[in-house]
Parts: C-alpha cells; sequence; structure tokens
C-alpha cells in the first residue's frame, strides 16, 4: 500500500479522497493545509489521519509518505518542498493522481473479470464431471430395469418399470439445463432429438415459475412429430424467454397455450414470408391472452434493447431470435392490441425411418458378430453385455487401453464393433480406437460418452457413430445393428 500526503487539501475532491481511502492500493496518511474545511476534517478523524499545517511534519519518519499530492493551484509549494528534501519524496498534481486511479481501477476491473471467467469455467468443468458420472448411473439403472422387463411376465410390474426408465429420461434432460453451465453461448452442440420432452419439461418448469394468476398448457402436440436438430439448452432458454414475454404481457393475469406439431410451408406461404424456404417444419406455437403489441413496433421487437417496458430486460426477444436463425430455423409474431400474442418456432423437420423411432421397438441384432466393450463403469459394462449376449452378439470386455489392445492383438481380425468411453482409466477412447484401426481398417467404431459438450479429442475421422448416456440398451442394439448394415466405413451419425 502506497501512504500519500496530501498539499492543500481542497473540499473539491472531498469525494476522491474517500474512494483513495477505499482502495487496497493508496492510504492517506497525512493532510497539510493551513485552512482546512470542516467536513474534510471529519474524514480525516474517522481515518485517523493526520492533519497539520507545518510543513516539515510532512517529512516525519511516522508518517511514511512515499506519495505527495498537490491540490493546489499554484506550484510555489511544490518548488519549497522539493528544494527541501527531493530525494525522500514524488509529487503529483490531483489530475495526474485521478488518471492513474482510473488505471489502476480499470486493471482491478479486468482482474475481477478474469478470476470470474476462471470460476466460472471451474463450475462448468465441475459440472461436466458430474454430469459425466450422473449419466452413468442413470444408464446402470435404465439397464438392469430393461432386463428386468424382459424377464417378468406381470403387465403391473412391466408398467412400474416403464416408470423408472421414464424417469431416468426425465433426469437427463435436467442434467442438460445443468450442462448449460458449461456452454459459452457462442457454439451450439446440435444432434437429432424430438421435441415433446423438451417442450413438456419446460412447461412443467414454468408452471412452477409463473404467477398464479397465469395458466401455462401444452394444448396440443403431433404423435407422429418429426425429430429436428437441436441443442437442447439453448432451444429451451429460447422458449423459456418467449414465455416470459407473454408473462410480461398479462400484469392482470391471463393464459398461455403452447401447441406442437409439423407443418409444411408451400410456395404460397413463403410468397409473403419472402425470407422463408418452402419445406418440412416442426412448430413450437406458443399463445397468449395479453395486451398484444401495437402494430407500428411489431416489426421493432428483435432489435436488442429495444423494449416498451419501464424496466427492459435487456435483449429481448433477439436473443431467441439468434437462437432460432443458429438452427437454421425462423420466428414469426402475429399480435392484435387487447387480445394476445402468438410467436411461432419453425425447425427444419428431419423426417424418422420407422426403425429409428426409438426405444421401446424390438431390438434387432446382427448374430454372431463380434463388439468390443471399453469401459471402466464394471456395472455398465455388465448390464450392456448380458443384453448384447443374450441378443446372439460375442462380446468381449476389457476395462482400461492396455486391456483392450491386448485382446485386439489377440482377436484383432474378429472383432466387428469397439465401442468405447472417451475418457479411460490409461488412456482416451480416440487413441485407441485409432490404434485398433491401425490393426483392422475396416473395423466400425462407437464413441459412447456422458460429455454432451463437442470435445477435441472426439474425431469424425475415428469414430463412425457417438451415442450419449444414458440410452436404453434396445436402442443402443438398433445402433449397433444399423453401423453394421451399413457398408460405408466413412458414415458419421450423432445418436
Amino acid at each position: 500500500m502506497l501512504n500519500l500526503g496530501l498539499i492543500g487539501a481542497d473540499q473539491r475532491y472531498f469525494s476522491f479522497f474517500q474512494e483513495i481511502q477505499e482502495t487496497d492500493i493508496f492510504h492517506i496518511s497525512l493532510i497539510f493545509s493551513e485552512k482546512i474545511d470542516p467536513q474534510l476534517k471529519d474524514f480525516a478523524d474517522k481515518n485517523g489521519i493526520y492533519v497539520t499545517d507545518r510543513l516539515e511534519d510532512i517529512f516525519l519518519p511516522a508518517h511514511k509518505i512515499k506519495l505527495l499530492v498537490d491540490t493546489t493551484d499554484g506550484s510555489s509549494v511544490v518548488h519549497y518542498i522539493l528544494d527541501i528534501k527531493p530525494k525522500e519524496i514524488s509529487v503529483i498534481d490531483v489530475n495526474t493522481l485521478k488518471l492513474l486511479m482510473e488505471s489502476i481501477n480499470q486493471r482491478l476491473q479486468l482482474e475481477k473479470r478474469l478470476l470470474l471467467l476462471q470460476k466460472y469455467e471451474t463450475i462448468g468443468t465441475l459440472v461436466s464431471g458430474i454430469c459425466h458420472e450422473i449419466n452413468n448411473i442413470l444408464m446402470i439403472i435404465m439397464g438392469y430395469a430393461q432386463l428386468a422387463r424382459l424377464k417378468v411376465s406381470s403387465s403391473n410390474i412391466s408398467s412400474y418399470i416403464s416408470g423408472i426408465i421414464d424417469s431416468c429420461r426425465r433426469a437427463s434432460n435436467l442434467i442438460q439445463q445443468l450442462l448449460s453451465f458449461k456452454s459459452d453461448g457462442k457454439n451450439i452442440e446440435k444432434r437429432k432429438v424430438n421435441l415433446i420432452p423438451l417442450v413438456k419439461e419446460t412447461i412443467k418448469f414454468a408452471k412452477e415459475a409463473l404467477p398464479e394468476n397465469i395458466r401455462i398448457s401444452l394444448d396440443n402436440f403431433s404423435k407422429d412429430l418429426y425429430e429436428v436438430e437441436a441443442d437442447l439448452v439453448s432451444l429451451r432458454h429460447a422458449l423459456l424467454n418467449v414465455i416470459t414475454n407473454s408473462q410480461e404481457a398479462m400484469p392482470e393475469g391471463g393464459e398461455i397455450h403452447v401447441n406442437l406439431y409439423n407443418v409444411k410451408l408451400d410456395e404460397q406461404f413463403c410468397k409473403k414470408y419472402q425470407f422463408i424456404k418452402p419445406g418440412e417444419y416442426v412448430c413450437i406455437s406458443v399463445k397468449d391472452t395479453g395486451v398484444g403489441i401495437p402494430e407500428e413496433i411489431l416489426n421493432r421487437i428483435f432489435e436488442p434493447f429495444f423494449t416498451t417496458k419501464d424496466l427492459g430486460r435487456g435483449l429481448g426477444l433477439s436473443y431467441t431470435y439468434g437462437i432460432v436463425k443458429q438452427h437454421n430455423g425462423y420466428i414469426l409474431v402475429e399480435s392484435e392490441l387487447n387480445k394476445g400474442t402468438e410467436v411461432k418456432i419453425y425447425l427444419p423437420a428431419i423426417k424418422r425411418h420407422i426403425d429409428s423411432i426409438t426405444e421401446e421397438l424390438e431390438a434387432k441384432c446382427y448374430c454372431n458378430k463380434t463388439i468390443l466393450i471399453v469401459e471402466d463403469e464394471e456395472e455398465l459394462i455388465q448390464i450392456v453385455s448380458e443384453f448384447l449376449e443374450n441378443m446372439g452378439y460375442r462380446v468381449l470386455k476389457a476395462y482400461n487401453a492396455k486391456d483392450a489392445l491386448k485382446i485386439i492383438e489377440k482377436e484383432g481380425k474378429s472383432i466387428d464393433i469397439i465401442m468405447t468411453d472417451l475418457i479411460l482409466p490409461d488412456s482416451f477412447g480416440s487413441q485407441l480406437v485409432y490404434l485398433a484401426k491401425k490393426k483392422k481398417d475396416n473395423i466400425k467404431s462407437i464413441l459412447i460418452t456422458g460429455y454432451k459438450q463437442k470435445d477435441e479429442m472426439i474425431s469424425n475421422e475415428l469414430f463412425d457413430m457417438i451415442i450419449y448416456k444414458p440410452v436404453s440398451i434396445n436402442t443402443l442394439a438398433n445402433k449397433i445393428y444399423k453401423l453394421l448394415n451399413n457398408n460405408n466405413n466413412n458414415n458419421y451419425e450423432t445418436a
């Protein structure tokens, strides 16, 4: 801490002196003034600052002054002091000190922001690791439940087990919310998804957050809803932002109706909205019974920081607009004063083949094929192995890369698929697959991981398929079947 002495302390700089005193960089230890303002004298007394009109007191060892600040208009005092003892002290004017303070404060603010970013990065890494472990546990629970469902005959017990599996899927969706800590908001991770669980979970969350005088409901959704390529975290945030805007448009209460359906936008529709391309879309509609938006400002609602409220929320619908554009989609808003507003989000649809609709289909099998599973979670590898062996596969097991390489050395020519976790106790899954493909270049590879974000260790050239935990073992078996049925070695799919 640098001790300051003030020459000719002036009331004009009183607030600035208080700011100096509050920092950890500077400390006022002496004020030299023939006439001192009573308020400034009170400030000095409260902070233990010595006040004097004797010039020689400035050089007393007790004050340890390193920097003398001149607040006078002239320079005679400065010259006089420099003539007495120029080597003991540096003299600057108050304007220079202000510039120095501003520079130091800017640096401190940058350091605080850096520390905050480092803190968030640490939290994100921690959350990502925890979620990976939870995903492993969820997949084990789902695996046990599915194996049990295969062995029970009672329909009542089977329905209980289905409830366990559904709860695991819901927990997995909640994990995606946690993983938003890890996201930097710039790069989104899109994969093929059905939006029904996302919308249901978002509405359930919104019900708990909305005031009691506002009701929200999912009125309709297509059971044969097409899939879309979407980032669940950012899309959930965008949908919540639309719901929040609807809430703020209903200060006296009202209703929010959500609909989810397939729609084909034809040439005639796209003539009205020329920026939209014709095609198949999945539409998320959010309609409220609020005050509506005046026609003259309807075309401005997507502008950043534009708001008609006394207390705006900043980016408003521009955030939602940006997320929808990142998904190659479109957003339309229709509104009528005192009747309400409807926001429609259109996302490009992916039509599904009947055999990929998911988990509840009967698992298919390429019997007598050999699969090497590399996974350090013992219960998980046992469940998956038992299920695949019951289907007719030959399963080889390894708990680390070292053991896997020994199996590859011995059984390399007979192995059809190597399925590995991303991080192994002694290596990385990508490194293991690289070495395996050097032994047998036509071996298929599956990465099964609980990490949802892209990672530099994940190579599209090495892995033919990526599957995210938790996944039902029925779905896993069908993905294996699909991969074996595809003769294109460069096929890459995120499952």
